[in-house]
């Protein structure tokens, strides 16, 4: 399914969803119409839901507003002098708690990500501790660091799961100078 297989009860939903998740179906049944004008059944809208979860286009979460907890974002952009490590560098970093998206570019750099901080010296510790310390595949990078998020106000990012930041870097911590000189406070911050 792709986006011009939706039709206008799924976008509805979608755009319900978006405004608020935890709405059920039979909420939404007093929303949602069909073309003939008659509200839609919470039967029929549960059917139309499952689809949605199905076909890998609606996961309903609970994500966190990283303005209100103060939390900051730096935007990093990577060139890598070999492709190879790009991807190596994908399997690497894809479960980070901080990173919460990676984009694949075309053109003068290779990967987008977002970051996630709880200021900026947070953030530039755990950029240069992670990223930049084993900089010789990387070829160029540069960093945005935000100064106030206007949208989206709530994001997926699962900051708070011990043993998500265990499995990942829970040594990388206790062996990184940055983190030994207090300019980066690590993942486990966090908890």
């Amino acid at each position: 399914m792709g986006y011009k297989d939706l039709d206008n009860i799924d976008k509805r939903i979608l755009i319900e969803f978006y405004k608020d998740g935890t709405q059920n179906p039979f909420q939404l049944s007093t929303k949602i119409k069909k073309d003939n004008g008659n509200f839609m059944s919470h039967v029929a809208i549960g059917k139309r839901i499952r689809k949605l979860k199905e076909e890998n286009i609606l996961k309903i979460q609970g994500n966190i507003n990283f303005s209100t907890l103060k939390l900051k974002v730096a935007i990093f952009f990577v060139e890598f002098k070999d492709y190879n490590f790009s991807l190596e560098f994908l399997e690497k970093h894809t479960n980070c708690p901080r990173i919460f998206f990676i984009s694949k570019m075309t053109g003068e750099f290779h990967l987008l990500l977002g970051i996630i901080g709880k200021n900026l010296k947070d953030l530039n510790g755990f950029i240069n501790s992670c990223f930049l310390t084993d900089s010789d595949p990387i070829k160029k990078s540069s960093i945005i660091f935000s100064s106030e998020n206007i949208k989206p106000n709530f994001i997926s990012i699962n900051l708070f799961d011990r043993n998500l930041i265990n499995s990942i870097c829970e040594k990388k911590c206790s062996n990184c100078v940055s983190h030994q000189k207090e300019l980066c406070n690590g993942c486990f911050f966090f908890n």
